[in-house]
C-alpha cells in the first residue's frame, strides 16, 4: 500500500517541503519560513517538527509503514579524542569541535529504499516517478530485476536504470501542436528580423546578436548551432592572421612597398592603405622615402621582360607565400604581382648598395610592427562575419500558424482540435526551414515521443539536485553503485534534508516515545 497524495500535497498556502522538483513545490522553498513555536506547547513542537520532516522524508509512506520501519539507534562516526588532539601548537581544539547530528540519522533507513535512492542520484524528479519507474520493470540491482521500491540497497550495490524511462521522466513535457505553431511563428518573425539586421550592419549588430545567443539554454538548438558556427568563424579567422604573419617576410613587405612607388605617388596616405590602413606604419614609411626610398629606382630593379600575370590586391585578408625562397609551393592566392616579387627579390640581393642596407636594418623593427598591426586588427574582428551570407530566411508560414488560445475549452474540445492539427502536422513542418529547425514543429522533432524532442530536462532540475556522499553516479549510463549508508560525522551528516537539527532532534523525541517497532525489538539493535 502506497500513500496516496494527501489534500494539501501541492498547497501553495501551506508549502510543504517535498521530494518533488514541480515548479510549486520549488515555490514552497522560496518562501519557507520556520514555524513559530513561542507559544507553542512542548507537545505542539514535537508534532510540528514530525508533521514537517514527514512531508520530506518518507512522504509516499503510510504513517504505519513509517512507524514499522523507524529504528531508535543512531550510527555516527567521531573522531576518538585524545590528548595530542585536544592541544596542537598551543592552540585549543576541543573548542572548535563541531556538533555530531545525530538524532538525523533517524531517518537514514530511508536512504536505503530503492525508490528514495533512484531520486538521490538524480535520476527521477521525485520519489513516487523513481517509484514508477520501478514498477515498469525498469531498474536492476546487481542485473536482476527489482519491481519492488522498498528494495534495502546493501553497500557496494550495482543499479541500472532504463535510459529510456529516466529521460521521459527528466524530460521536458511535448507541447502541443497548437503551442508549438505559436513559438515558431515567433521564432521565424524574429530570425528573420536578426538576419536582417545582421546583413545590413554586420559588425555593428553582431554583438548584440551574440548577446542574445548566450542568453539561452545551453543546449538549445539555436545556442548550439550558432556556438559551432561561431567557433568555426573564429578558428578560419585565426588561421587566416597566422597565415598572414608568417608569409609577411622581408621580400612581401618590400614588394608592398614598390608597388606603391611605382602605381601611386608616394604618401602616407598612400603607405597606410596598403599596410592595413594603420596611420603609424604609413607616416614611417612616408620617412622612409623622404631619407633614402626615394633614392632607390624602381626601373633598375625592374627585370627585363616582366612576367604578365592577373592582379592581386595586398589585402589583410588574403594569404601570402614566401618570396625569398626558390623551390617552395605557392598559396593559391597570390598577394602581389610577379613583377613585384621579382622586383623585390633583386633589390634584397644589391647588398653593396647602402640604401638598400638601410632598408634591411629597418625591416626587422617595422615587421614587429607590422605584426603587432595585424594582431590588433585580429581583435577587432575576433569572428569572421562570412557564414552571415550562407544563412537563409524562413518564407512566410501560412495562415495556420496563426495561434487559437484553447483558454475557456473543454479537455474534449482541445483533443478534438488537436487531432485535428495532427493531421496536418506533416504538410505543416515543411514550412519550418530555420538553420537549427529543419522540417518539424518546435519541441516535436519526434512526436511520437512523449517528451520534448531534442530533449531538454524539466525546468528548475537543478534547484534540488544536491549529490549525495553515498552513492556514485553515472550520468551518461543511468547507473550508480550505493557505497555505504549515510552516516553522521561532527558538523556534518550525509542524510539530505531541507530542515535543520533542530527540527530531527523533536521529530526524534516524537517517534520515540510513540514507536513500538516489534521488527526491531525481535531482532535487536544492529
Amino acid at each position: 500500500m502506497v500513500a496516496l497524495k494527501y489534500r494539501h500535497y501541492d498547497s501553495l498556502l501551506r508549502g510543504r517541503l517535498t521530494t518533488d522538483n514541480d515548479l510549486n513545490h520549488i515555490f514552497n522553498y522560496y518562501k519557507y519560513t520556520p514555524d513559530r513555536t513561542n507559544n507553542s506547547t512542548i507537545f505542539q513542537q514535537l508534532f510540528a517538527s514530525k508533521r514537517n520532516l514527514r512531508s520530506y522524508h518518507g512522504e509516499h509512506l503510510t504513517e504505519k509503514q513509517f512507524k514499522n520501519n523507524w529504528v531508535p539507534n543512531l550510527h555516527a562516526v567521531s573522531k576518538l579524542s585524545s590528548k595530542a588532539d585536544i592541544t596542537t601548537d598551543k592552540i585549543d581544539i576541543a573548542s572548535q569541535t563541531f556538533e555530531t547530528p545525530y538524532q538525523m540519522q533517524a531517518v537514514a533507513f530511508l536512504e536505503k529504499r530503492l525508490d528514495v535512492a533512484i531520486y538521490r542520484a538524480l535520476l527521477a524528479p521525485s520519489v513516487r516517478v523513481a517509484r514508477k519507474i520501478i514498477l515498469s520493470k525498469g531498474v536492476t540491482v546487481n542485473d536482476v530485476y527489482i519491481r519492488d521500491p522498498n528494495y534495502k540497497l546493501k553497500p557496494n550495490d550495482f543499479v541500472k536504470c532504463d535510459p529510456e524511462k529516466v529521460v521521459r521522466y527528466l524530460g521536458h513535457e511535448r507541447p502541443l501542436i497548437n503551442e508549438s505553431l505559436r513559438v515558431d511563428a515567433l521564432q521565424v518573425a524574429e530570425w528573420n528580423e536578426e538576419l536582417k539586421n545582421l546583413r545590413e550592419d554586420p559588425s555593428g549588430y553582431f554583438p548584440q546578436f551574440k548577446f542574445k545567443i548566450d542568453g539561452l539554454y545551453e543546449r538549445d538548438p539555436k545556442r548550439v548551432f550558432f556556438e559551432k558556427l561561431f567557433a568555426e568563424s573564429k578558428r578560419a579567422s585565426q588561421k587566416a592572421v597566422y597565415d598572414l604573419r608568417k608569409n609577411n617576410n622581408d621580400a612581401t613587405i618590400v614588394a608592398k612597398i614598390f608597388k606603391v612607388l611605382k602605381n601611386e605617388t608616394p604618401s602616407a596616405e598612400a603607405f597606410t592603405k596598403e599596410f592595413l590602413n594603420d596611420s603609424k606604419l604609413g607616416e614611417e614609411l612616408f620617412a622612409w622615402y623622404n631619407k633614402f626610398l626615394s633614392k632607390l629606382s624602381v626601373e633598375k630593379y625592374s627585370p627585363e621582360a616582366p612576367k604578365t600575370s592577373n592582379e592581386a590586391n595586398l589585402t589583410s585578408e588574403s594569404v601570402s607565400e614566401n618570396l625569398n625562397k626558390e623551390g617552395e609551393a605557392e598559396t593559391p592566392t597570390k598577394i602581389v604581382q610577379d613583377e613585384y616579387r621579382d622586383i623585390a627579390a633583386n633589390v634584397l640581393a644589391d647588398s653593396d648598395n647602402a640604401d638598400v642596407r638601410t632598408l634591411k636594418n629597418n625591416l626587422s623593427t617595422f615587421k614587429e610592427k607590422y605584426f603587432r598591426a595585424i594582431e590588433k586588427n585580429a581583435k577587432v574582428n575576433d569572428i569572421n562575419l562570412d557564414w552571415i551570407k550562407t544563412l537563409k530566411e524562413n518564407e512566410e508560414l501560412p495562415e495556420d500558424f496563426a495561434h487559437q488560445s484553447y483558454d475557456g475549452l473543454e479537455k474534449d474540445d482541445i483533443k478534438a482540435k488537436e487531432e485535428e492539427l495532427q493531421e496536418k502536422e506533416k504538410e505543416l513542418a515543411k514550412h519550418i526551414s530555420l538553420p537549427w529547425q529543419q522540417g518539424h514543429l518546435w519541441g516535436r522533432k519526434n512526436p511520437d515521443l512523449e517528451y520534448f524532442t531534442p530533449w531538454k530536462p524539466k525546468p528548475f532540475l537543478g534547484c534540488l539536485a544536491v549529490a549525495p556522499f553515498h552513492i556514485e553516479v553515472n550520468f551518461r549510463t543511468c547507473q550508480f553503485i550505493y557505497l555505504r549508508d549515510p552516516i553522521s560525522r561532527p558538523g556534518h551528516s550525509e542524510v539530505i534534508s531541507p530542515y535543520g537539527l533542530q527540527e530531527h532532534k523533536n521529530a526524534y523525541l516524537y517517534y520515540k516515545a510513540r514507536v513500538n517497532n516489534r521488527n526491531y525489538n525481535r531482532k535487536g539493535a544492529q
